[in-house]
């Protein structure tokens, strides 16, 4: 028995391109996620520095760790998504 498999037709709300060699690829790729660190202040979570705002993953770990190293608590810095809306 012997079976032709094609491949499954594209509707237009998918985002995959289906290639000859049946590999499948989006066509826009996610974003990098962006982060920014803040601290909790008197007046409630503001931004750690001025530079700590659209950070990747690996600077907000970075900055996290120096701002431990010298001194603040763990509880009172944060990384958090940077949708922008915060300056």
């Amino acid at each position: 028995m012997s079976y032709n498999l094609q491949p499954k037709p594209q509707r237009k709300s998918d985002k995959v391109v289906v290639t000859e060699t049946n590999s499948i690829k989006p066509l826009n790729p996610a974003p990098e996620r962006r982060y920014r660190v803040e601290e909790l202040t008197t007046q409630g979570w503001e931004l750690a520095d001025i530079d700590t705002k659209n950070l990747t993953r690996e600077d907000a770990n970075r900055t996290l760790q120096n701002l431990l190293n010298d001194g603040l608590s763990p509880d009172r810095i944060r990384a958090v998504i940077d949708d922008g809306t915060k300056i």
